[in-house]
């Protein structure tokens, strides 16, 4: 079966951080003997290219040195910068709609799996245009918080784009309540989920505890955060409430970066709590499993 997976951004390197789990699961699907295949956006005119065995289609839609508008940050964050960045989405859909036409025109596929379907199910009805595939959305949450709270003449946008598809998934049972309040349509859940090795989690106070926190906590206690640095994981909301703790020696270790690291980082001085907020940064494996063994609570974004 050939599958195109229809995603904002995608990895542009080995060390690119963004969405690792997709690629997994990208990965596994490949294993258990289907073609997969992903369509995305270029970063600053990146073109096609194949990563992790996996082709990558990559449309671009606007001048290089401004193409910009994904990968780095989520693009509702982006577009809170100026009116250019406003703009942008009108270029990135159309130029996304075009270029998954012509795809599908040239490229036959069983399935078309968009996800975040706002505004990505437009492409996939473009691909269906091409060439009768059916299609698949999954929705991950944020994208109906964003309508419900500020983009609210979408709604109907985001009812259509589950009423035409041949699969609904939710990544859990709370995003997939949240999808049944705004269209009743059949909701199937299929939750991403992240594990940790059984060492990492025999070493944990919490585990070693059985799962409820201990009685008397390591000196110093450490919460450890690992995620990247975007506005909406509420990194800002941990490092002040780090001020208001009562055990003013429990420290707060952040692994991971992103372009909201320098005004955390000014917000941890700014609540008197920058000698006990540390920035890691990205982290070898070996140095995040020592995060790991080392870390009292586990802020899991």
């Amino acid at each position: 079966m050939r599958i195109l997976h229809v995603v904002t951004a995608f990895p542009r390197g080995p060390d690119d951080p963004i969405s690792p789990w997709l690629v997994e699961l990208l990965q596994r699907l490949r294993a258990a003997g289907d073609e997969v295949e992903v369509f995305t956006s270029a970063y600053k005119g990146l073109s096609n290219q194949t990563f992790a065995g996996i082709p990558v289609h990559r449309f671009r839609y606007f001048f290089r040195r401004w193409e910009n508008l994904t990968h780095e940050e989520t693009a509702p964050d982006r577009m809170r910068r100026s009116l250019l960045y406003r703009l942008l989405p009108l270029f990135f859909v159309a130029g996304g709609m075009w270029a998954i036409w012509r795809l599908a025109r040239r490229r036959s596929y069983d399935i078309i799996h968009v996800h975040w379907p706002l505004p990505l199910a437009l492409f996939g009805w473009a691909a269906q245009r091409a060439r009768p595939a059916p299609i698949v959305t999954t929705f991950y949450g944020v994208e109906l918080r964003w309508v419900k709270n500020v983009l609210k003449p979408f709604k109907g946008f985001l009812k259509w784009a589950a009423r035409r598809s041949a699969k609904v998934v939710a990544i859990s049972s709370y995003t997939a309540n949240e999808l049944r309040e705004l269209v009743d349509v059949p909701v199937e859940v299929i939750p991403y989920t992240a594990s940790l090795p059984s060492p990492l989690l025999q070493s944990s106070t919490y585990a070693q505890s059985g799962g409820a926190p201990p009685s008397t906590l390591p000196t110093p206690p450490t919460i450890l955060f690992v995620g990247r640095l975007v506005e909406r994981k509420g990194v800002s909301h941990l490092i002040e409430a780090v001020g208001r703790l009562k055990n003013r020696d429990a420290r707060l270790v952040i692994v991971g970066d992103g372009p909201e690291r320098a005004r955390l980082e000014s917000l941890s001085g700014q609540n008197g709590v920058a000698s006990r907020v540390e920035f890691r940064g990205k982290v070898s494996d070996a140095e995040l499993q020592r995060a790991y063994q080392n870390a009292t609570v586990f802020v899991l974004p």
